[in-house]
C-alpha cells in the first residue's frame, strides 16, 4: 500500500530520492499538490511532486534515465569503438587535446576545446547521451560545430551533411591570419594593385 502525503517527513526514501526539505503547494485545479525537494544518489536536487514519489513514477532526478541509455550503447556496442559516434567524439578529442595530430594547429592550436563533461572518464556515454544517435545514413554526417569558432559543448554541436559543414567554415581571411600569426597586417598582407 502507498505511503500517504502525511507520512512524506524529511528523511524518507522513494528509491533513489531521499526528501529533504518541503517544497510548495500548486493549485492545479482538481486541487493543491504538495512537492518536495528530494536529494538523489548522484548528489542532485530535484523538486517532486508527493503523488509521484508515493506511486513510484517519479524514482531519481533524470540520472536512471541516462544510465538506461548508456546501458543500451554499451549493448548496441559492445566494444564503443564500434561504434561511428565513438570515431566522431575520438576525433574530436584529439583534435583538442593532442599536439601531434595532424589537425591540432587548426583546433587546440587556435583554443578550440571539449567541454569537461565530454573528456570526463565517462565521456564519450555523456556524448551520446547529449547528441544522440547520428541520423542515417550514418556516413553522411559529421559532428559539425555551430560557432565554428566556438567549443565542443552540447549547445554548440550537431549533426550535420558535408555540405552544410562545407558552408559553415572559417573565411579565407581567417585562414591566412592563422598561418601568420597576425591580423591581416600590411607588411605579411598588402594592399592588391588596381
Amino acid at each position: 500500500m502507498g505511503r500517504r502525503i502525511k507520512d512524506i517527513i524529511l528523511g524518507t526514501r522513494f528509491s533513489k530520492l531521499t526528501v529533504i526539505a518541503f517544497g510548495d503547494n500548486i493549485d492545479r485545479g482538481a486541487g493543491k499538490h504538495v512537492r518536495w525537494w528530494c536529494r538523489c544518489d548522484c548528489g542532485k536536487d530535484h523538486l517532486v511532486q508527493g503523488t509521484s514519489l508515493r506511486n513510484g513514477s517519479i524514482t531519481s532526478c533524470g540520472c536512471t534515465r541516462i544510465e538506461k541509455q548508456i546501458a543500451a550503447i554499451r549493448r548496441r556496442y559492445p566494444i564503443s569503438r564500434q561504434c561511428p559516434e565513438y570515431t566522431s567524439w575520438f576525433g574530436a578529442c584529439a583534435r583538442c587535446k593532442y599536439p601531434k595530430n595532424k589537425a591540432y594547429a587548426y583546433y587546440g592550436g587556435r583554443g578550440i576545446r571539449m567541454c569537461d563533461r565530454w573528456q570526463s572518464p565517462q565521456g564519450f556515454q555523456h556524448f551520446y547521451v547529449d547528441m544522440g544517435p547520428k541520423p542515417e545514413p550514418k556516413r553522411a554526417y559529421s559532428l559539425d560545430r555551430i560557432n565554428v569558432n566556438g567549443n565542443y559543448e552540447p549547445t554548440n554541436c550537431r549533426w550535420a551533411l558535408r555540405a552544410v559543414q562545407h558552408a559553415n567554415r572559417r573565411s579565407f581571411a581567417d585562414l591566412l591570419q592563422l598561418e601568420c600569426g597576425c591580423a591581416r597586417c600590411p607588411v605579411h598582407h598588402p594592399p592588391k594593385a588596381p
